[in-house]
C-alpha cells in the first residue's frame, strides 16, 4: 500500500489517504487492509484436491480457509483497536462479496455505532439450487463452489451465516441481501457494477457454457457474456427494489480493467451519464444520506464508448 507502488496508490480512493483528486470520508479512518489468498472470496472453510486436468503435474491442494482467517483478522482487531464509531465494509470483486458474505458477523463482533457496506463488482446473485442455467445463469458456478469451498457442510460457512441471518435463504445465495436489510434496518447498504463487466461475467459463465467457452469470435464471446450479465443484474436490481436501505448503482461501461470495479483508480468515469450522477454521489448517498438508498442504473449503451481516449487507463491497463 506504499504511495511509491502505483499499482497500491491509486487501488481505490476508499483506501488511498493522500489521493489526488477524489475525498471520502474514509481517507481519515483507520484502515484494515486484508489481502485475498485462499481463492474463496473469504467464505471457504475446506481443504480441496484439485486434478491437473492434463494428468500431468500432481494433484493442486488448497486450502479454502477465507472464513477462518476472516475471523482471526476481527478477532485480532477487537484485541487491538478501540470500538468503531463508524464501520465501511468495502471491496472490489472477491473483496466486494466478500465484504458482503462477511458483513453481518464482522458488524456484529465489532459492535460500531453506525454502519455501512458498499460492495463493488462482487454480486451474489440469486441462484436456487438445481434451477435452470438458463434462466438462473449463475447456478452453474454456484453449485461448483458450494462443493469445492464446502459451504454447504454441516456447521460450514452457510450455517454459521444463516445463525445470525434468520432469513437467508440456504438454497439461494441472492437471499443474502434482504436478510441483511432485514437484520440490519438502521445500516445504510449497496451494491456497485458495470452492465458491461467482462471479468466477473467471465468467472461466472464462460468455463460452464459451452456456447460462450467455444464462441467463434471474441465479439461474440462478449456478447452472449453481456446477456447471462444483463439476466442475473436485472434480476438483482428486482430484488433490491424492495429495500429501503440496500441500494445499488450500476452504470454502463469504463474502458479500463473490462469494466470491472467501479471505484478503483478514482470514482470519476463511473459515471451514469443520463441521470447527471457519478460513484461519488452514490458513495456519499450510503455514508452521509438519510431516507431510502440510491438506486440508480444506466440505460444509455453508447454515450460511455463515445468518451475520449484517456490515458491513464490505458496505462494501469497495461500494468493490470
Amino acid at each position: 500500500m506504499s504511495l511509491l507502488n502505483p499499482g497500491a496508490s491509486l487501488v481505490s480512493p476508499f483506501v488511498v489517504r493522500l489521493h489526488p483528486w477524489t475525498r471520502v470520508k474514509t481517507q481519515n479512518w483507520n484502515m484494515v487492509y486484508v489481502p485475498y489468498c485462499t481463492g474463496d472470496i473469504y467464505s471457504g472453510d475446506r481443504v480441496a484436491v484439485y486434478e491437473d486436468p492434463e494428468g500431468e503435474a500432481e494433484p493442486l491442494i488448497w486450502h479454502h480457509n477465507g472464513l477462518r482467517n476472516t475471523r482471526a483478522v476481527i478477532s485480532w482487531l477487537k484485541d487491538n483497536l478501540q470500538r468503531p464509531g463508524q464501520m465501511l465494509a468495502t471491496g472490489c470483486s472477491a473483496g466486494g462479496i466478500g465484504g458482503l458474505t462477511n458483513y453481518h458477523p464482522t458488524r456484529r463482533d465489532m459492535a460500531p455505532t453506525r454502519s455501512f457496506l458498499i460492495n463493488d463488482s462482487g454480486p451474489a446473485f440469486s441462484a436456487p439450487v438445481g434451477a435452470d442455467p438458463q434462466q438462473y445463469p449463475s447456478v452453474l458456478l454456484q453449485s461448483f463452489i458450494r462443493q469445492s469451498w464446502g459451504l454447504d457442510q454441516p456447521g460450514g460457512p452457510l450455517a454459521y451465516l444463516k445463525s445470525g441471518l434468520p432469513a437467508l435463504n440456504l438454497n439461494d445465495l441472492g437471499s443474502l441481501y434482504p436478510a441483511l436489510a432485514t437484520a440490519l434496518p438502521q445500516d445504510r447498504m449497496g451494491h456497485t457494477h458495470f452492465w458491461r463487466d467482462l471479468n466477473y461475467s467471465s468467472y461466472s459463465y464462460e468455463r460452464f457454457f459451452p456456447e460462450i467457452e467455444n464462441a467463434p469470435d471474441q465479439a461474440t464471446k462478449e456478447a452472449l457474456l453481456h446477456q447471462k450479465w444483463a439476466v442475473d443484474t436485472e434480476r438483482l436490481t428486482q430484488t433490491l427494489a424492495g429495500l429501503d436501505n440496500f441500494g445499488y448503482y450500476l452504470p454502463m461501461f469504463r474502458d479500463v480493467n473490462e469494466s470491472h470495479c467501479t471505484s478503483i483508480i478514482e470514482f470519476a468515469n463511473s459515471d451514469i451519464q443520463e441521470l447527471g450522477l457519478e460513484l461519488g454521489d452514490f458513495v456519499n448517498n450510503v455514508m452521509n444520506g438519510s431516507g431510502a438508498v440510491m438506486q440508480a442504473s444506466e440505460t444509455d449503451t453508447v454515450a460511455d464508448y463515445n468518451k475520449p481516449f484517456n490515458l491513464l487507463y490505458w496505462s494501469l491497463d497495461q500494468l493490470l
